[in-house]
């Protein structure tokens, strides 16, 4: 769950003070820079932005991570998302280069979720550079698990019932199949 804290406005006596500064100059050369990198040459290709929202809520109960011992969660609080951003620059109709960034509402990615993710949007989109597909994840310590294997080195295994409790390759499949579907979404609209 994300807490919202107020903006506190700071006052900026004179427009002067602010555009003269160091830090003002540094932002604006920084902003310019990662303009011209994204765009490339301007004046033969465009910028094109596509978004998508999908919810990767899981089926309830499930086992929670993000602590030492096993939590099973039967109610959600708030729905857990992954936002979507395409950045295509295109000369024309014809695309040049394109980056898919996905933010998700997990306490990490896997490997193997971004190798699933990408081997799905390569069937889907053949074409794309499937490597340009970044995941990242919000670091929630209230996300499913998504690793339960005792023999890997970055995790430890929960005992999650097998019976009553949705199984950790069950909510991948599912996370994969929601989150590669949300990719084409701004894509095709984007054709």
């Amino acid at each position: 769950m994300l807490l919202k804290t107020p903006f506190k406005r700071r006052y900026i006596p004179d427009k002067s003070d602010r555009t003269g500064s160091p830090k003002f100059r540094l932002f604006f050369m920084t902003l310019s820079i990662m303009a011209l990198c994204i765009t490339g040459n301007s004046n033969a290709s465009e910028l094109y932005i596509g978004t998508a929202t999908v919810e990767i809520t899981p089926k309830l109960p499930v086992a929670l991570t993000g602590q030492f011992h096993l939590r099973i969660a039967h109610t959600a609080e708030t729905p857990l998302t992954a936002n979507i951003v395409v950045l295509e620059s295109r000369d024309g109709e014809h695309s040049l280069d394109a980056v898919i960034m996905v933010s998700c509402d997990l306490l990490y990615i896997s490997n193997k979720m971004l190798e699933m993710v990408r081997g799905s949007i390569k069937k889907k989109i053949p074409g794309l550079d499937v490597n340009k597909i970044f995941l990242n994840a919000t670091h929630t310590q209230t996300a499913p698990v998504l690793e339960n294997d005792s023999n890997s080195d970055f995790s430890f295994k929960y005992e999650i019932p097998k019976d009553w409790v949705l199984q950790v390759e069950d909510y991948i499949d599912f996370f994969v199949q929601e989150v590669s579907g949300a990719i084409v979404l701004p894509i095709n609209l984007m054709s």
